[in-house]
């Protein structure tokens, strides 16, 4: 437990240091580019630049090791040579943004971790997917080489944090699968709390509470439920994009450089969430004709305008599909608003019915405010994006959807003053990250409130209400921590109608609930029941052992066949991504994730092919993908019966493995 516990922590502490380099190399170009920075938002300008230049000097050293020296020259020049730096912000402000990002990591590090010799795991597909890349990019790019499917590739689109991550692979006691449940998280908030120091210094003023609370609210909106950063990697890369669409749409920037910067955002999308360029689009083309609409060739720059965004949306839509064409095969019907009628009707109301529906009216709620506001681009934004993650299933949109709501928070904490109809919008979105959270609405508010701690600094709110609200936040985390999640959600709500009647009222509330929350604390951790949740188990110590054994035994030419793999799409069959862990190429394991979801014909074959080799009826070597391999191996579990051929070389409780003659 102790060792998890440190490396969770030392995860975390990376994903900080990345944070802060992927910034500082930003500033450092952005430093030789374009001298001394016009204005403090334009500082936003760097984090872009950063990404793009730390994930492309990931590029070399997976290409061959050696050339990891240019690349840690080239960051350390840039990091280290910049004339510009991000504005400072107080010692309150930076530590409320440091705990709450190092925070909102160890959580979901402590709930995601992999399983280990002592410890059972939580972490689950779509995460371990991304445990594949990093693992596989580690190995080789070119090809880029799906472990679990044998024959496959991996596309380069939103790999990203999977270069990074196999980059970071020389540190030691680098864990991938830390890598995205404790550093991609930590780094995503601390790298939203950097850009809002550059997006506030240029107007440092308080707001009025309403305004301020709506502003948290609405921001926290943008990592859609918690567990959603460690289920989508590369989000944590992409959301700190949206400082540089609120500039893009709003800040008198150049032409020039408005084409660069958005040239430079499409190409950190492609390679994070493409969604992403959704909103970019529709934001560019809106600073096209706000800046040009006065112009007698107003019509003719719009039309160019249109058609050079056009033909920029087709060509990376054009390389995602000419890569991934299968991608367009999963988009199917679906509709939330029927899923939520039927489940109330069925009485089935827990509590991600209730996000879901929360999520719902607060969207309806944020487009007619915005309407009303006639902030008609982010009305476009949120309105074009809301109907497709409503109706269309397949393919995740809430990259677009949250990156819109952000902004629009971004706009607000400009100068803009929110009315009772965005307070309500906000709530409701604010209300259903938690609720929606895949692991449960404990750790969902846990984690919410982690995050919501790291952000509040920086929505405009005085120090002393933001000290406040901070302090309401942990108190209500501790309490849900405790197994009492619903009280501290009673008691932010306690705190909030205090602060409507008074500064006063609010001063007296929140000790008061930091004190039955340190109570509860000490009472749940007294009965060893204090922690972040309690998730079904997706992967033991057997799983941990048989993989390690398959890591340090079998030859890296080999071929793994596994009866651990099947139509299900459960952690032991389709969605069985976990034996990429090992650094060999399975035949086939977890397909849920891959292309096979979109070709079933070929899937099924594979999988029969698969039988065959384990029942004996075919040879190893007789089978598609083969061809190149020195030896074959088998996992199977340990009662299933195997070819007397088959060689037992190494088994544990529910395991066993086998070498194929």
């Amino acid at each position: 437990m102790l060792a998890v516990g440190a490396s969770v922590v030392y995860h975390a502490a990376i994903g900080l240091a990345l944070a802060a380099l992927v910034w500082l190399v930003g500033l450092g170009l952005l430093g030789r580019i374009r001298g001394s920075a016009a204005s403090p938002r334009s500082l936003t300008d760097a984090y872009p630049l950063g990404l793009l230049v730390v994930m492309v000097a990931a590029v070399p050293p997976l290409l061959w090791r050696p050339l990891g020296i240019v690349s840690v020259a080239l960051l350390a020049l840039l990091a280290w040579g910049s004339r510009v730096r991000l504005p400072s912000v107080s010692s309150v402000h930076a530590v409320l943004a440091v705990g709450g990002s190092a925070g909102f990591g160890l959580g979901l590090g402590a709930l995601l971790h992999g399983p280990t010799d002592e410890l059972d795991s939580a972490a689950y597909g779509g995460m371990l997917f991304y445990v594949d890349k990093v693992v596989s990019a580690s190995q080789s790019i070119a090809p880029f080489y799906d472990l679990l499917v044998a024959g496959q590739r991996i596309i380069y689109a939103e790999a990203g944090t999977s270069f990074v991550g196999a980059a970071l692979d020389v540190l030691p006691g680098f864990d991938p699968v830390l890598y995205n449940a404790a550093t991609l998280p930590a780094f995503a908030l601390a790298s939203l709390c950097a850009g809002f120091a550059a997006f506030v210094a240029e107007q440092p003023g308080t707001l009025d509470a309403t305004t301020a609370l709506t502003v948290a609210l609405l921001a926290l909106g943008i990592v859609v439920y918690p567990t959603w950063v460690t289920e989508t990697p590369p989000a944590a890369f992409a959301l700190p994009l949206a400082f540089s669409l609120h500039r893009i749409w709003r800040d008198p920037v150049s032409p020039l450089w408005l084409a660069t910067l958005g040239a430079v955002i499409a190409f950190d999308f492609l390679f994070t969430k493409v969604l992403g360029i959704v909103p970019l689009g529709i934001l560019l083309l809106a600073a096209v004709v706000e800046r040009t609409r006065r112009r007698p060739d107003f019509r003719r720059l719009v039309a160019i305008g249109t058609a050079l965004l056009a033909l920029g949306a087709g060509a990376v839509v054009a390389l995602l599909f000419l890569t991934a064409g299968w991608y367009s095969t999963l988009l199917e019907p679906k509709s939330l608003p029927l899923d939520v009628a039927r489940a109330v009707r069925d009485g089935d109301v827990n509590p991600r019915t209730l996000g879901l529906a929360a999520l719902m009216v607060g969207d309806v709620l944020l487009l007619v405010g915005l309407l009303r506001r006639r902030w008609f681009a982010l009305a476009a934004a949120v309105g074009l994006v809301v109907p497709i993650v409503w109706f269309v299933a397949g393919y995740a949109f809430d990259i677009a959807l949250g990156t819109a709501v952000f902004v629009v928070a971004l706009e607000l904490r400009r100068g803009g003053r929110a009315d009772r109809l965005l307070l309500a919008a906000a709530v409701l979105i604010g209300l259903s990250v938690p609720l929606r959270d895949v692991l449960g609405a404990r750790p969902g508010l846990a984690l919410a409130l982690l995050a919501l701690v790291g952000l509040c600094p920086f929505a405009g709110a005085r120090p002393k209400e933001t000290m406040l609200a901070a302090a309401a936040a942990v108190s209500a985390c501790l309490l849900a921590l405790a197994d009492v999640a619903l009280l501290g959600l009673a008691g932010l709500v306690a705190v909030a109608a205090a602060g409507a009647v008074s500064r006063r009222s609010a001063r007296v509330t929140v000790p008061a609930l930091g004190a039955v929350a340190v109570v509860a604390a000490a009472v749940s951790l007294a009965r060893g029941q204090f922690a972040v949740g309690t998730p079904a188990v997706t992967l033991t110590p057997d799983d941990h052992d048989i993989w390690t054994v398959v890591r340090d035994r079998v030859p890296r030419d080999a071929l793994v066949f596994t009866s651990l793999t099947g139509l299900e799409v459960t952690p032991h069959a389709g969605w069985n991504n976990y034996p990429s862990i090992a650094g060999r190429q399975l035949y086939i394991a977890g397909w849920y994730d891959g292309r096979l979801v979109a070709v079933p014909d070929e899937r099924d074959e594979r999988l029969a092919a698969n039988r065959s080799v384990l029942e004996g009826q075919r040879g190893p070597d007789e089978v598609e993908a083969s061809d190149d391999f020195g030896s074959f191996y088998a996992v199977t579990r340990v009662r299933e019966q195997v070819p007397a051929s088959f060689r037992r070389a190494y088994e544990n409780e529910s395991y066993a493995l086998y070498e194929i003659p």
